[in-house]
């Protein structure tokens, strides 16, 4: 029997419940199949006939069960409900079948009385049918269903203290029972007390007892849209659609994720035509139905017409059931007003008031249509349309409106009636901030879903939206400047709309366009992102786009969103905002000529010279052409024309514009904006006194007040040079507007006057009155220790700590970082914030604490404890991720930041394995992870294309160069260095010397560039075309600059050494170690050239083992001069960069002093280097000569093999090219002449200019006795020791007399002998035999 089916019973009390009759009739046809007639089958129909208005119907099907003894109690309630309906009752029948009720109430079973109560609950007798299943439960407490039931009409009663209770009761109900309808019933409850988690686990026991119960997978979908999860929510409508064709709910939401998640309205047009064909089909008597479908889309249709045209045609078939019911004819004229038709809908609204004289709601639409039509110039008929009418009806629904639910649309109405009138701006703020507190308030604790969309009524919120646009200024705020009422209203309007509904493009455009005004352009642009990705056609997204890039400074990025706004809508070239972008473009690549022809043209366009009205705006707009054109930017186009023709000297012209934009917006909220411009235009006149009586002729109550007093702030800061009037220029403001924002601008005026004692008292007597600002309290602490006065800033943040403000605790662990105090700084950063802040949510937390971490992670690596530190910043990095997750859904507009903070982490992990492990491979993935973050942050790309260079993959380096150039437009010269530095190891010599080439020839004093330059020029064997750029260099800055210039000086020290000339490059560059950027570099360069100042291989013995004969060593005394000049250099040594580069040289010191056991010591340091970073290159070449010091030639060969098997890096390159050198002399050494020439060849062919390698070559050959190949290598040593070796040019002159070369061998001895008249054996044993020679 029907009655033990509780699966087809819940069905249908679900589809009563929902209001879906047709489906009830539905189902009891096709439970009719499998049970037969059965009474309780047909009751139930009866009662989805009685719905749909069927009344004789209902009658009929009542009258063939009431006999029935399961179902006659309630046959006889629904017949007598069903009589009382009639449009003609007949009272004597109504009477006897109340007589009959009583006579079966006095038998009837407990099934009887069920479904009496089943009967008195869906007719909406809730005090009946709550006090029947009140006694019935007393009679049987074990009858489940009845408890069941109860709940259900506790929970369906309408009071808001009966949710516990009907928990409560179906949590009896349902213990030992399986109920579908009450599993259903337990999740509602728990849906009501916000706890989704618990009613998903109730829904799911109902499916999973149940797997075909549709009610089941409908409550499903719900839970999912309550927990914002949109698409496991869709999924759930396409399983429910799966197992019940065209079910209405699920088209429903399936339409409304379309419209809010996805911005797809043309997709929407199509499902709602699905919708209203399934609803004609399954639930064609349903007017309800209709009507909450039409109503619903129209709110959330962003007045879409199209989708408007399809809500219209649902209103229309509910009236068209149901044509006196006056809800369904005021969503008529509602929809007619979001159609733009006022006058059709202030007709119908006129209608609605014949139909119901007590209708506030159609008397609010009434002046609803009156007020928009006045704001647009749109006269109604028969309408006189007086303010004054307007406000004694606005009055009298003010006297009424306790009984309605109104209070939100007609502060709105308040607001735009004020503007009207000419009310401040400050009192319709508070109008509408009323509003939104009162809408949003009306929403209450409903869950997300179709309800919540029709109470939040999202055209509504825009329409508050747009009357707050004309309350707040229409250019970005200056940094600093607290934002105003208005703009936090609307701000906090967008920001709910986004969340709930992120495919409404408006309303994100709308937010991006506040966040703009904000002054926040990252957040801005992260919206517009959003904005594009649900309709990239968007023109105006493009347009604001360039308008952010144009704030920036970024004018070519402006020209390509202006192009890329006119490939999406040809007709935006009609809009002034277009031009004036182009003109301003045209403008910084001073085309002067061209921007004011361009911004001619804007102003003959129509909005410019006169406004239009909000209504043509609105037009303009919805044919997606371009973005409203406001009052500031109708004032930016006079304003940037009359600066167009000051910078052209044409003041005449400027003026009459000028005067033109006075008139123009006399009486609007810009006036004040024209006289400050006007100001600026008399001081370029220079015209100071004029600009400063414009300036003060502004009044506090006007808008821009502040602004105006911080140009005159300005003027007597930079042009009168008088600082007292400049600070009491904020004094004023201060003392006339006191709030937070005035103060903190008092404040920032005295510490820009260095006033910092001043600036602490203004900041401290703001904290007392806002002890809770955080911005204040940090100012404080910041204006401290500005004063130096450290003790007592530390104390202030200490005492600020204690009294609640732990946000402080960062700054002070900072502050105490960089007074080097790093155990208190660590202390500070270890404790436990008790509880955390006040009202800190689990996003700030998690905020906070990496931030902490993060600093944590900088103290150890200032007190050298690099394990504390990868831990640390592991630790930052994993928190960090969680942050980003859910910043994405609580606070969209904060991502851009924090994805710059996850970077961070990135880079300092990079930096951690670049130069603690060592590890490249470990760094890029880091750096590669950071790019995910800031996808064109060029620090990390320049730093990941240094490590692919050191890695040898010359590709990935360039690949990485090339995109920075391209994000830079060709401006960043560490990449073009770095595209150098590629195109030489590649051996493409010229090209990487033409980087250089093209660099220098624009800025020939850019020195980093120049050493590099001839560094690559000594490699490419082109010494000799340095002197060219040294020239270049020194007539751009001057022979007497450059004789200062640090830079200048250190090229031209490396240039002096590469060339032999030792001592002239340590003056050279003893002159540049002063300053802070070269000191590094030239201490490093000093240092070697002190410890090798011949330039000869430390710890070979090719050429020592010969220097007996030709007395090569130097004299003692300047050796021990130059060691300990090398020592006193080395403490200077900072070691910035390369933490063990000081280590490294001084050890080389130690080395050079040639001693065992201070080469013993150093070993120990090289070791323990190598330890620390494997192949360190310095560290290895530092241990080979080590060991050739200590005569361990074996071991001193090992380490210098694993330098040859080394990828060749600029950074490396000279103790590469040393180690490789070192290896070849011990190769000679044992006689392997082939292995030492692959060597030295591989020496060339990183640098051309390696004179020791050439020296080497010409030794092997003569040991093999080919002298003219000897003498070969050793003249290209001789030229490329610039003439200036004495030992190479005995070598060359003696292989030249070997070879039978005997003039060459005479001049080579003239040209050593001029240089060094004493040197050894050279006249005898070479001139002379040459000489006798040439006579033989």
């Amino acid at each position: 029997m029907a009655t033990e089916d509780l699966e087809t019973l819940g069905t249908l009390n679900y589809y009563l419940l929902e209001g879906y009759y047709r489906h009830v009739q539905v189902t009891v046809l096709e439970a009719t199949r499998k049970y037969g007639s059965d009474p309780v089958l047909s009751l139930y129909k009866g009662l989805s006939l009685l719905h749909e208005g069927q009344i004789q119907e209902c009658i009929r099907e009542m009258q063939l069960i009431k006999d029935k003894s399961t179902v006659d109690l309630a046959s006889h309630a629904l017949l007598a409900h069903a009589h009382k309906r009639c449009r003609n009752v007949d009272k004597e029948t109504v009477a006897a079948l109340d007589a009959r009720m009583k006579e079966l109430r006095k038998r009837a079973s407990e099934q009887q009385i069920y479904f009496l109560i089943i009967v008195f609950w869906h007719i909406k007798n809730i005090k009946s049918a709550r006090d029947f299943a009140d006694r019935l439960v007393k009679q049987n407490e074990n009858f489940k269903q009845a408890i069941i039931l109860k709940s259900w009409i506790e929970l369906t009663s309408g009071r808001d203290m009966t949710a516990k209770k009907a928990g409560r009761l179906f949590d009896q109900g349902l213990a030992d029972n399986k109920d579908p309808f009450g599993y259903i019933g337990r999740a509602r409850c728990l849906i009501k007390t916000k706890k989704y988690s618990h009613a998903m686990e109730s829904v799911n026991q109902a499916i999973v007892g149940f797997p075909n119960f549709v009610p089941a997978q409908a409550e499903r979908m719900r839970i999912y849209l309550a927990l914002m999860n949109w698409d496991q929510m869709v999924e759930s409508a396409q399983k429910l659609l799966n197992m019940k064709s065209q079910y209405p709910e699920a088209l429903i939401l399936l339409t409304l994720n379309t419209i809010t998640q996805n911005g797809r309205f043309s997709e929407a047009v199509n499902q709602l035509s699905e919708l209203i064909q399934a609803i004609d089909r399954f639930e064609p008597q349903n007017p309800l139905l209709y009507f909450r479908c039409g109503r619903l889309f129209a709110t959330v249709a962003g007045r879409n017409i199209q989708i408007l045209n399809q809500t219209m045609t649902l209103v229309e078939r509910a009236i068209s059931l149901d044509d006196n019911n006056v809800e369904f004819a005021i969503e008529m004229a509602k929809q007619l007003f979001l159609m733009g038709k006022f006058k059709e809908s202030n007709a119908q609204y006129k209608k609605c008031m014949q139909l119901d004289e007590s209708s506030v709601h159609a008397l609010l639409g009434s002046l609803t249509c009156q007020l928009v039509a006045m704001d647009n110039n749109i006269p109604l008929q028969q309408e006189r349309n007086e303010l004054q009418d307007i406000q004694d009806q606005l009055e009298f629904l003010t006297e009424i409106k306790d009984s309605t639910n109104i209070d939100a649309e007609l502060f709105h109405l308040k607001a735009i009636h004020g503007r009207l009138n000419g009310r401040p701006s400050e009192e319709l703020t508070e109008i509408l901030e009323a509003a939104r507190q009162t809408h949003f308030k009306n929403l209450g604790n409903t869950p997300l879903g179709a309800d919540y969309f029709m109470q939040l009524n999202t055209d509504f919120l825009m329409m508050l939206v747009s009357e707050l646009f004309n309350l707040i200024p229409s250019q970005p705020l200056n940094s600093g400047h607290a934002s105003t009422p208005a703009l936090k209203c609307v701000d906090m309007v967008l920001t709910t709309l986004n969340q709930v509904a992120p495919g409404m493009h408006e309303a994100l455009f709308s937010r991006s366009k506040t966040l703009f005004i904000a002054g926040d352009m990252d957040g801005a642009m992260a919206m517009l992102e959003k904005c594009l990705e649900n309709d990239v056609t968007f023109s105006p997204a493009h347009l604001l786009r360039a308008e952010i890039h144009e704030q920036h400074g970024n004018y070519a990025a402006v020209g390509k969103y202006l192009d890329t706004a006119l490939s999406y809508n040809f007709e935006i070239r009609e809009h002034p905002k277009y031009h004036l972008l182009k003109a301003k473009t045209q403008k910084h690549a001073n085309d002067l000529d061209e921007a004011i022809k361009t911004l001619k043209i804007a102003m003959s366009l129509p909005g410019v010279k006169k406004p239009l009205s909000s209504f043509q705006t609105k037009v303009a707009s919805s044919r997606k052409s371009t973005i409203p054109l406001d009052n500031g930017d109708r004032l930016s186009i006079f304003l940037e024309l009359v600066e167009a023709h000051t910078s052209k000297n044409e003041t005449h012209e400027a003026a009459k514009v000028m005067q033109d934009a006075i008139n123009a917006f006399r009486g609007t909220p810009e006036e004040v904006r024209v006289k400050i411009a006007n100001a600026d235009l008399s001081l370029k006149r220079g015209d100071v006194e004029q600009a400063l009586t414009m300036l003060r002729a502004i009044q506090p109550s006007q808008p821009y007040y502040i602004q105006a007093k911080q140009k005159m702030a300005n003027i007597y800061l930079n042009h009168r040079k008088d600082r007292k009037l400049y600070t009491s220029c904020y004094r004023d403001l201060y003392e006339t507007m006191p709030s937070n924002h005035t103060s903190l601008l008092l404040g920032d005026a005295y510490m820009k006057v260095q006033q910092p004692d001043n600036a602490v008292k203004i900041y401290e007597a703001a904290l007392r009155k806002n002890p809770r600002d955080g911005a204040l309290a940090s100012k404080v602490g910041q204006a401290l220790t500005t004063t130096h006065d450290f003790k007592k800033a530390i104390t202030y943040y200490e005492t600020a700590m204690k009294n609640g403000q732990k946000w402080l605790r960062f700054e002070l662990a900072l502050l105490l970082i960089k007074l080097k105090n790093f155990n208190k700084a660590e202390r500070v950063l270890q404790a436990e914030p008790d509880g955390g802040e006040a009202g800190e949510s689990g996003l700030e937390k998690a905020m906070s604490e990496s931030k902490r971490l993060t600093l944590l992670a900088n103290l150890y690596r200032e007190t050298k404890r690099p394990d504390d530190e990868m831990a640390t910043l592991n630790k930052a990095r994993d928190v960090q991720a969680k942050v980003l997750k859910r910043v994405q859904i609580e606070q969209p507009d904060q991502i851009q930041e924090e994805k710059l903070k996850a970077s961070n982490i990135c880079c300092q992990l990079a930096n951690y394995s670049r130069t603690v492990e060592n590890n490249l491979q470990n760094a890029v993935k880091y750096l590669k992870e950071a790019l995910i973050y800031c996808e064109n942050d060029v620090k990390v790309m320049l730093e990941l294309a240094k490590i692919e260079m050191q890695l040898g993959n010359d590709e990935g380096c360039q690949q990485y160069c090339q995109q920075v150039l391209r994000i830079t437009h060709d401006n960043n010269d560490q990449a073009s260095m770095m595209m150098a530095d590629v195109m030489f190891n590649k051996k493409q010599y010229q090209d990487a010397i033409y980087h250089y080439e093209k660099l220098l020839d624009g800025r020939p004093d850019h020195y980093e560039a120049l050493a590099r330059l001839i560094g690559l020029l000594r490699r490419g064997g082109r010494l000799k075309d340095v002197d060219h750029f040294l020239s270049a260099a020194e007539k751009k800055s001057g022979r007497g600059k450059c004789e200062m210039d640090a830079g200048f000086q250190f090229c031209k020290g490396i240039y002096q050494w590469y060339c032999g000339r030792a001592a002239d490059a340590l003056s050279l560059l003893n002159r540049s170690r002063c300053d802070s950027e070269w000191n590094e570099k030239a201490l490093e360069m000093m240092i070697r050239i002190c410890l090798n100042p011949d330039q000869q291989t430390l710890g070979g013995e090719v050429f020592d083992s010969l220097s007996v004969g030709n007395d090569r060593s130097p004299a003692p005394s300047s050796n021990n001069n130059a060691l300990s000049t090398a020592e006193r250099l080395v403490k200077e040594f900072p070691s910035n960069d390369d933490p063990y580069k000081g280590q490294v040289l001084e050890s080389l010191v130690l080395v050079a002093s040639k001693s065992k056991p201070n080469a013993e010591r150093a070993l120990t340091i090289f070791v323990d280097i190598c330890q620390k970073k494997r192949e360190y290159v310095p560290a290895l070449l530092g241990m080979a000569i080590a060991y050739q010091i200590l005569k361990q030639t074996p071991r001193a060969r090992n380490q210098l093999k694993r330098i040859s098997k080394m990828q060749w890096t600029h950074e490396d390159a000279e103790d590469l090219e040393s180690g490789w050198l070192l290896l070849a002399d011990l190769y000679i050494t044992a006689g392997k002449y082939d292995m030492a020439s692959d060597l030295l060849k591989k020496c060339l062919e990183h640098n051309k200019s390696c004179c020791k390698a050439y020296e080497y070559l010409g030794f092997i050959y003569e040991k093999e006795q080919s002298y003219k190949d000897a003498a070969s290598h050793y003249d290209t040593a001789w030229q490329y020791s610039n003439q200036n070796n004495p030992v190479i040019g005995y070598k060359l002159a003696f292989n030249y007399l070997k070879a039978k070369k005997h003039v060459e061998a005479i001049n080579v001895s003239h040209k050593v002998l001029q240089i060094h008249p004493e040197y050894p054996r050279m006249k005898k044993e070479i001139l002379d035999k040459a000489r006798l020679a040439l006579r033989v």
